[in-house]
C-alpha cells in the first residue's frame, strides 16, 4: 500500500499511522462514510484505501442492520433522546432508512411538539440560539407568572419557564403543535418592538395583567 500518495485539493497526505487508523475503525464497525467525515477524505479515497490493504467491503444492508437494531434504536431515540438527525450522524445512514426502521419495529416516534421541546431541553446550543437575541427585561412577578403557566398547560401548550433554565429572557418557552411560542408577560405597558426582526420563534404570545384583568394578544 503507498501510504505517501497525496490526495490532492484536501491538504492532507495519507500517512503510515493514519492508514492503520481507517482500516482499524472500519474492522471495528466505522463505515466509509463516517471515515470520510472523520479524515476529510471523499468516500471513494476510504474505499481505496481499503481496497490496498486488503480489507474486503462490507454490504451496506449488512452495516446497515448490524447498526439498526431494534434494541439500537430503542436505546438511541428514547433513552438516549437523540433525535434522527443526530442518529444520522452518529451512524451515518440516512434519515430516511432510519425511519424505516423505527417504522418497521413499530417504535412510537415523537410528536412534532414533542420533538421541539426534546431539543431544546438536550441541546444547550441550539436553547442558547434560540434565546440569544432576546434582550434582558425586568422581572415580573413570581404568582403572575405562576398563574399564566397553569393557564397555558390548559390550553395544550408544554411550557419551560424561563427562570429554570436560568436564561432571563421570554417568560415562557411554550410549544403546542410543533410551532415554539415566546411568552411574555407583564404588568405594565408592552414593548412589541422587542421582538422586532427576531425570526427565532414562530410568534409571540403577549399577556399583559393589570388589577386582576388579564389582555392577551398574539
Amino acid at each position: 500500500m503507498s501510504t505517501s500518495q497525496e490526495f490532492k485539493g484536501l491538504g492532507w497526505k495519507l500517512t503510515p499511522q493514519m492508514a492503520k487508523e481507517i482500516c482499524q475503525s472500519y474492522i471495528n464497525g466505522s463505515n466509509a462514510s463516517q471515515l470520510a467525515r472523520k479524515y476529510r477524505f471523499s468516500t471513494v479515497w476510504i474505499c481505496k484505501i481499503l481496497a490496498k490493504a486488503g480489507i474486503p467491503r462490507r454490504k451496506r444492508t449488512d452495516y446497515v442492520r448490524s447498526v439498526l437494531t431494534k434494541e439500537n434504536l430503542q436505546r438511541l431515540y428514547w433513552t438516549d433522546r437523540k433525535s434522527i438527525t443526530d442518529i444520522e450522524k452518529i451512524s451515518g445512514i440516512k434519515r430516511e432508512t432510519i425511519n424505516k426502521y423505527l417504522n418497521l419495529y413499530e417504535i412510537p416516534k415523537r410528536t412534532l411538539s414533542e420533538a421541539a421541546l426534546n431539543k431544546i431541553e438536550t441541546d444547550p446550543e441550539y436553547r442558547e440560539y434560540l434565546l440569544s437575541k432576546q434582550r434582558h427585561r425586568p422581572e415580573i412577578h413570581e404568582t403572575a407568572l405562576n398563574e399564566e403557566l397553569v393557564e397555558l398547560r390548559k390550553q395544550g401548550f408544554r411550557c419551560i419557564p424561563i427562570g429554570q433554565m436560568s436564561y432571563p429572557k421570554p417568560d415562557i418557552i411554550a410549544i403546542k403543535d410543533g410551532k415554539i411560542f415566546a411568552v411574555e408577560v407583564e404588568l405594565s405597558g408592552i414593548d412589541y418592538s422587542k421582538y422586532q426582526g427576531v425570526i427565532d420563534f414562530d410568534d409571540i404570545i403577549w399577556i399583559r395583567r393589570k388589577e386582576g384583568k388579564r389582555w392577551l394578544r398574539k
